[in-house]
């Protein structure tokens, strides 16, 4: 995971937990401490998550980024590209599987630009526009 990638995934951590609702089997998550990717394996009565990484370990939630899939096909509104309101954004793919993410208003004026992405980082910026977060 690029840093660029990071800033946005911890941004944007309030919005996907509202739109994820609960941990579900098998959700992604990103281990902040020990800056690996990582899966939820189970969930326990006491609200602790276990999740497999190279070392199996049990934590609470603050400690895990969410990480929605690009495109989740089971659960489409669990995915960044279901978060996207698409009424809003005019999707652009290129070579190498790049993608352009741009918004106009209504005098054809271009008001956000994602420019040419991986699929991943090009929604996580229209995301945080959409949703006017704010990313440092």
């Amino acid at each position: 995971m690029t840093d660029e990638t990071l800033k946005y995934y911890i941004a944007l951590q309030e919005k996907f937990r509202e739109r994820m609702g609960e941990w579900q089997h098998g959700d992604i998550g990103y281990d902040l401490i020990g800056k690996s990717v990582c899966f939820c394996s189970q969930i326990n009565d006491d609200g602790y998550f276990k999740f497999t990484v190279p070392l199996a370990l049990i934590c609470d939630e603050s400690k895990i980024l969410r990480l929605p899939l690009p495109i989740d096909p089971r659960n489409p509104e669990r995915g960044c590209w279901g978060m996207v309101d698409w009424e809003r954004f005019d999707p652009k793919f290129g070579c190498g599987g790049c993608i352009r993410i741009k918004e106009w208003d209504f005098d054809d004026n271009m008001i956000f630009d994602s420019n040419w992405q991986s699929p991943e980082l090009a929604l996580l910026k229209a995301l945080a526009h959409q949703w006017k977060v704010e990313v440092r």
